[in-house]
């Protein structure tokens, strides 16, 4: 595969050029208009291919994967509902910023437009979700395209990239078999260039050193562009309490003493106060979404803005800034850090404002220490919090912690301490129902040496619960923690807060997961009471292959604190006697 004068087919070179890119692991699903691609997969050794049951799985293990590895798992599906069944993850890694190539087998050329049996158009279904989506008309092109695709899903905001390669290329020859040396794309922006001596730069140290009530705001951007020690630096010298969206947490340790937790709707009291007190909010790699800001009108109006953010079209689209910064988070930290070494900041005014967080921060510990002692509900049996709580004391917060979409996902995000950087995997901006599996999946093949446990709810296990047979093919040993609440309980809990106590249609059947796991091959075990809660961490961990526990959860539960939607953050209900209160319920 070496002799650059030699002639390969359009499949082999689709793989030649993943292998020279350093591309090792393909997920994906066969099918008619990808077939010739698997067909020449064994001649590349160093390419191995995870066969999943469904493509949307296959999607989240390449997720999984990129986000745990920071590498690319080429995803290769067929034409017709194998693309329109990866539509799903897709658009997740897109609203998460998470890279990802995407290959699609197309009908043969001749028969484009005709209706040919599972054809679609790709590209208008992609466009929208995607970075970049490319139909290739010539055989010579596929590497070019392939180098091109690779450099735009990692250049600036990370996302997915479509490749929809005709079936009859795939057979076709050519000479051009190697990745070009130079990737160039015309039109695609290039960051600012950071430098100590721009306008910004000056204005946000000058922000910095008056600002009496500073808070750092930290989002994905700090784990995606690998900024954890330039973070550190930076807040401990300005000395600013610092906050975390859903997608920040694991971007620096909950047990730091800065550390507010998360904000936002289900954020923690001592967060969403000081933002609201705030003179100075500084953003760092996130893009102020609705759950975080809660009424925009009203979200910190006495705070200026310093926002620094990779994607331009995300600075002042929500929040008006005082100064902004569009560059790689990791680059613009390095110059600010490198100039704050001649900045003197008045540290005192810094500690009354964090004496008084930590007066917030003993109500959330009193009201939480209720729940922990407590850990059963009004109908005797486990609530969610208390099982997070008893997780996070067993891995000391330092395992891979993957988590499906609802209730249980809050919980986690509130009460696992994560003492580890980018251990934490979610679904955010689409929030994603079958996320929790495969996804986990991905991580696991991206850290097989380490500790990957997946939260799920008896809701969203069963969207993608077929990637059991994944997990069963690849001998993966994965923990699987089921809170089955026998409800969708994140919608149940708005159901009770503001329809009447209506449950429309959040009731859930659930099957016999004991025979489920015996199908799969898996361990399980049920979880009834708190004394059985850490006996059965301990079993799954020990275990040589994958397990479900299986824990029986208070259907009534509800998170708080939580922020009405259309509602300020101060108008947040911070416990059930203040739900009560406030909506009259």
């Amino acid at each position: 595969m070496n002799d650059k004068n030699k002639k390969l087919t359009g499949a082999e070179v689709l793989l030649k050029s993943f292998s020279e890119l350093g591309l090792d692991l393909l997920v994906g699903y066969t099918g008619g208009t990808i077939m010739p691609v698997l067909d020449k997969l064994e001649k590349f050794k160093n390419l191995k291919f995870i066969t999943c049951r469904h493509e949307q799985g296959a999607g989240f293990i390449a997720q999984g994967y990129a986000r745990a590895s920071g590498k690319i798992a080429p995803l290769l599906v067929t034409s017709g509902p194998g693309i329109t069944n990866t539509v799903t993850a897709v658009a997740d890694a897109m609203l998460d910023s998470v890279p990802m190539l995407l290959v699609s087998g197309q009908v043969s050329q001749e028969v484009v437009g005709t209706d040919a049996f599972q054809e679609i158009d790709v590209l208008g279904i992609m466009y929208p979700i995607t970075k970049y989506a490319v139909l290739p008309d010539k055989v010579d092109d596929i590497s070019k395209i392939v180098a091109r695709a690779v450099y735009i899903a990692h250049h600036g905001r990370k996302g997915p990239i479509c490749i929809d390669l005709p079936k009859n290329l795939q057979f076709e020859i050519t000479k051009n078999t190697s990745i070009p040396k130079k990737v160039s794309f015309p039109g695609l922006k290039e960051c600012l260039k950071m430098d100590s001596n721009l306008e910004s730069v000056k204005k946000s140290l000058e922000l910095i050193k008056n600002s009496k009530k500073p808070v750092v705001l930290l989002g994905h951007g700090v784990i995606i562009s690998n900024s954890k020690e330039e973070v550190l630096k930076f807040i401990e010298k300005i000395k600013a309490p610092t906050a975390l969206t859903l997608h920040g947490l694991s971007a620096i340790s909950a047990n730091h003493e800065l550390c507010l937790g998360m904000m936002g709707m289900h954020g923690e009291i001592e967060a969403n106060r000081a933002i609201e007190e705030s003179d100075l909010l500084i953003a760092l790699g996130m893009r102020f979404d609705d759950r975080v800001t809660g009424k925009l009108s009203e979200y910190a109006k006495n705070a200026k803005v310093i926002h620094i953010e990779i994607d331009s079209s995300e600075v002042d689209k929500n929040v008006l800034t005082t100064v902004s910064i569009n560059a790689d988070l990791k680059k613009a930290l390095i110059v600010l850090n490198s100039e704050l070494e001649n900045v003197e900041i008045n540290l005192d005014e810094r500690d009354k404002f964090l004496a008084s967080i930590k007066i917030n921060k003993k109500l959330s510990k009193k009201f939480y220490n209720h729940i922990f002692d407590k850990g059963v509900g009004n109908s005797g049996k486990l609530l969610m919090s208390h099982i997070i709580h008893k997780l996070s004391e067993f891995t000391r917060g330092e395992d891979n912690i993957v988590t499906d979409v609802g209730q249980h996902q809050m919980q986690v995000a509130k009460f696992y301490k994560f003492n580890k950087f980018n251990n934490w995997f979610s679904s955010g901006g689409l929030g994603t129902m079958g996320f929790g599996i495969p996804t986990a999946i991905g991580v696991k093949l991206a850290r097989p040496n380490e500790e990957v446990w997946v939260v799920v709810g008896d809701g969203g296990i069963q969207m993608n619960i077929q990637e059991l047979g994944t997990i069963l093919q690849e001998k993966l040993n994965i923990n699987i923690l089921l809170l089955n609440n026998s409800f969708l309980g994140m919608v149940r809990q708005w159901q009770d807060l503001f329809f009447e106590k209506k449950r429309a249609e959040t009731t859930m059947i659930s099957p016999n997961f004991s025979c489920i796991a015996e199908a799969y091959g898996l361990g399980y075990r049920k979880v009834e009471s708190v004394n059985e809660i850490g006996s059965a961490l301990e079993w799954s961990k020990k275990e040589a292959r994958a397990t479900i526990v299986e824990f029986i959860c208070d259907s009534d539960e509800v998170i708080y604190p939580m922020v009405p939607p259309g509602n300020t953050l101060s108008e947040m209900l911070e416990n059930e006697d203040d739900a009560k209160k406030k909506l009259n319920i």
